[in-house]
């Protein structure tokens, strides 16, 4: 049986702390700053994860998730094209692998 998970409210939140969006340059992420394990973009924001459990993310993987539908495998990261980690404008924003990285 599938869980279908409500992902508007999740939405509202993430675009409730925005920054400039609309703006022609970066959307600032205005929320919680910290660090999640070693992750790269240091800011969170609760999303629903597996099986409808929450988990916390970098808002740029939040940002990669509501705007383009994706959320990273294992060895992928969130690479910040502008330099700056809290901008969370998807075309700011591009997916890597470890390996590209290098």
């Amino acid at each position: 049986m599938a869980v279908t998970i409500n992902l508007e409210p999740y939405r509202r939140n993430f675009f409730a702390h925005l920054q400039g969006i609309g703006a022609p340059c970066c959307w600032l992420w205005t929320d919680r700053p910290g660090r999640l394990r070693g992750r790269r973009g240091p800011l969170f924001v609760v999303t629903p994860g597996r099986r409808g459990n929450r988990r916390s993310m970098p808002a740029a993987e939040a940002a990669m998730y509501f705007f383009r539908g994706r959320l990273l495998t294992r060895g992928e990261h969130v690479v910040h094209l502008c330099d700056r980690e809290d901008c969370v404008r998807p075309d700011h924003l591009a997916i890597r692998s470890e390996v590209e990285d290098v």
